[in-house]
């Protein structure tokens, strides 16, 4: 009887060392790896985060021996578009990044934003046609021309309202993705509108102007910079507020992007501050950060807010609500466009 104790005690503590033995491996199921998308003079390349390193091959790096510089980059559900100072999208694969197509804009000048009202269809800001380009995706082709009251800077789609930014004519369009026709205009209180961003949680536009002043050849006393919120139901103006940290200093500032997170708050970089906004209270903006940024893009499957600082190759990360810097790399070329994708 004793012996079987023993053998049984022994039996027991190899048991109990096999389960804890070093050589076992612990496996993780979060992977923390990302990539930031950025556009250069020269293409596209992808920063691996939360490493920082910079590809060693582009992404994507244009054709023949004169590479198109990327302005802006942006997705839509499975599918990255670029678009160039040249008139011409380049469309890449969301998970490969391989090229997958090009949309030819010839005649029409260069793309400066393209909103998404369907799976099928983009709508294209097109200010050298002064007009809106329907593109059907399901073939990479323009199929309608839309007019504008003057030149579209900016585009952003909530459901089926599309909205436009005519810079020239100081009014935000919105057309109908139903009718593709402007189903209403809206006379904003503040010159040179730039930017304009979709809130689904407000249901609201974002639009934010340069103010008087701050355009080519424009002679005009200047003015501060704006934010105004447009309801996307009935078009009403809830509320329009200066985008200044410093009274004194509001007629030199000059916005420099807009980003709206899925809380419906608003990110405005201008100089020497990013400044914050809530688009459902439409009432003020207030410094979050003083640091001076040239770019900004929100990562939504991340919930994170990436800038870029005025060197041109300094990134930076903050949280959702810009409270915490999570990251900050800075890469051997200039960054013109960036955007935040998956593994």
């Amino acid at each position: 009887m004793k012996s079987l104790l023993v053998m049984l005690s022994i039996l027991g503590l190899l048991l109990v060392s096999n389960g804890c033995s070093p050589e076992e491996q612990i496996v993780n199921s979060f992977d923390d790896r990302w990539q930031i998308l950025v556009g250069t003079a020269t293409g596209v390349g992808t920063v691996q985060m939360p490493s920082g390193g910079l590809s060693a091959t582009p992404v994507w790096s244009g054709t023949g021996s004169a590479p198109y510089p990327v302005q802006r980059i942006q997705e839509f559900r499975d599918r990255i578009y670029l678009l160039l100072s040249e008139p011409v999208i380049v469309v890449l694969d969301r998970t490969t990044l391989a090229a997958l197509d090009t949309i030819d804009l010839s005649g029409q000048g260069a793309c400066s934003g393209l909103a998404f009202a369907n799976a099928t269809t983009a709508y294209a800001a097109m200010p050298t046609s002064e007009s809106v380009a329907v593109i059907d995706l399901t073939v990479g082709a323009v199929v309608r021309q839309i007019p504008t009251s003057g030149r579209p800077v900016d585009i952003a789609a909530l459901g089926n309202q599309i909205a436009v930014v005519i810079q020239d004519a100081q009014q935000l369009q919105i057309i109908d993705s139903r009718t593709n026709a402007i189903e209403a205009t809206v006379d904003l209180p503040t010159e040179a509108p730039a930017f304009v961003a979709a809130s689904g949680f407000t249901e609201t536009f974002a639009v934010v102007a340069l103010g008087a002043g701050k355009l080519p050849n424009d002679e005009s006393t200047m003015t501060p910079p704006t934010m105004t919120v447009v309801a996307a139901a009935d078009r009403r103006i809830l509320g329009s507020f200066d985008v200044v940290h410093r009274a004194s200093e509001g007629p030199q500032q000059l916005p420099r992007g807009l980003a709206v997170n899925s809380q419906g708050f608003a990110f405005i970089p201008i100089r020497q501050a990013l400044m914050f906004s809530n688009t459902r209270s439409a009432n003020r903006a207030t410094p979050l950060v003083f640091e001076e940024y040239h770019q900004v893009s929100y990562y939504p499957a991340r919930a994170m807010v990436i800038l870029v600082r005025p060197d041109g190759r300094t990134i930076e990360v903050y949280d959702e609500f810009g409270e915490n810097r999570k990251h900050q790399v800075t890469i051997s070329d200039s960054v013109h466009a960036v955007l935040g994708i998956g593994p």
